[in-house]
């Protein structure tokens, strides 16, 4: 009895103060595979936009992400060091995470992603998506989601930069331009990092130092309202200092890492029959490379190289009092992993995975 007085109470209160037509709502990419309404969303996720990110003046996601609730992030020391995320207790390769929609976790650390090296520098928005969505987004997404989206190029020319010093040397600074017409958005940011570190170990006084160079572009084609392209790519490169391990502690080494990452995707978005059926098409590359250095010599390396093709098509229709969306999605994923080390045989490994996605989505009424 209770219950129905208080869905009465609800009905009767919505009725009274509708919410206002001129407020749209956020809209989410990662809890479906169409854009959805947050509002309409039964799990748990969070959403952090780009004047969030600018209000915390923090120098890369991890220090945005730190804040949320059901997560933990773990450090192994200061700036560039390993920066693992795990979402609810889970391991740190069980979450999947998404680029510009590239799939970032690196094959050559074990399908995990280092935040320690991701720049905030020209983010717009960051979805964290709680809990299993493995029959979307795949394997990885075990514990959950989190959605990355660089700066969209928008109205006149336009230059950004910032620029900060800090204790142990440290320096930062984060420069970028856009500009946006009617057909056509670019947006290019450059960010550079580079401190002296601290002394992690009991022996000795050297400082690991630690040097980030980035840069992202985001290219914008809209000739019509039925079709457009879109180009992402995004470069780091990456040196740190690092430390030798002798019974579990860290000792004073002329040790050094070299990463580079490189991610690139372009994708094309057509809709027919008068928007009845939307069709996405995409194509991905992620190569990372990382080198260990030992007194100027090469001991070991890790190389991931993936290529993604993925179609996708959905199918919207709508009547006075339902909303139907269905949608079928393919996808070809070929992993290729190389690693040379000094003291123990030399790996190649090569998987590919073929997936069929679909996904039925039913809304009824307005509430």
């Amino acid at each position: 009895m209770k219950l129905l007085l208080a869905i009465i109470f609800f009905t009767v209160l919505t009725s009274i103060y509708p919410v206002s037509a001129d407020k749209l709502p956020t809209m989410t990419i990662s809890s479906s595979r169409t854009p959805q309404s947050i509002d309409q969303i039964a799990g748990s996720i969070d959403i952090i936009n780009a004047e969030n990110i600018a209000n915390q003046q923090t120098n890369f996601v991890s220090d945005v992400l730190v804040n949320l609730p059901g997560l933990g992030l773990s450090h192994n020391g200061g700036p560039g060091k390993l920066t693992e995320l795990r979402v609810r207790g889970a391991e740190a390769n069980h979450t999947q995470i998404v680029i510009d929609g590239i799939e970032a976790n690196d094959i050559a650390r074990d399908y995990g992603f280092d935040f320690a090296h991701l720049s905030s520098c020209g983010i717009e928005r960051i979805e964290f998506l709680r809990g299993p969505q493995s029959a979307l987004w795949g394997s990885d997404a075990l514990s959950g989601v989190v959605s990355i989206e660089s700066k969209r190029g928008q109205g006149p020319f336009t230059i950004e930069s910032s620029t900060s010093l800090g204790s142990y040397q440290t320096r930062q600074n984060c420069t970028g331009i856009s500009t946006a017409n009617q057909q056509h958005a670019i947006a290019l940011f450059g960010s550079y990092y580079d401190t002296q570190g601290t002394n992690i170990s009991r022996l000795g006084s050297e400082k690991d130092a630690y040097n980030n160079k980035s840069i992202s572009l985001r290219y914008d084609f809209e000739p019509d309202d039925n079709f457009s392209m879109k180009l992402n790519v995004r470069h780091n490169d990456l040196t740190n200092d690092i430390d030798s391990y002798v019974d579990g502690l860290p000792v004073d080494a002329d040790k050094e890492s070299q990463i580079t990452q490189n991610y690139a995707r372009l994708s094309a978005n057509l809709d027919t029959f008068s928007e009845l059926i939307n069709h996405q098409l995409g194509f991905a590359i992620t190569d990372t490379n990382n080198k260990e250095y030992d007194e100027g010599s090469n001991i070991s390396s890790y190389l991931g190289e993936k290529m993604k093709l993925d179609y996708q098509a959905s199918l919207l229709y709508n009547t006075d009092s339902t909303e139907h969306v269905l949608t079928f999605a393919h996808e070809r994923e070929y992993d290729d992993y190389k690693q040379r080390y000094t003291y123990v045989p030399n790996q190649n490994h090569e998987v590919q995975t073929v997936s069929y996605i679909a996904e039925y989505r039913l809304g009824l009424f307005d509430h």
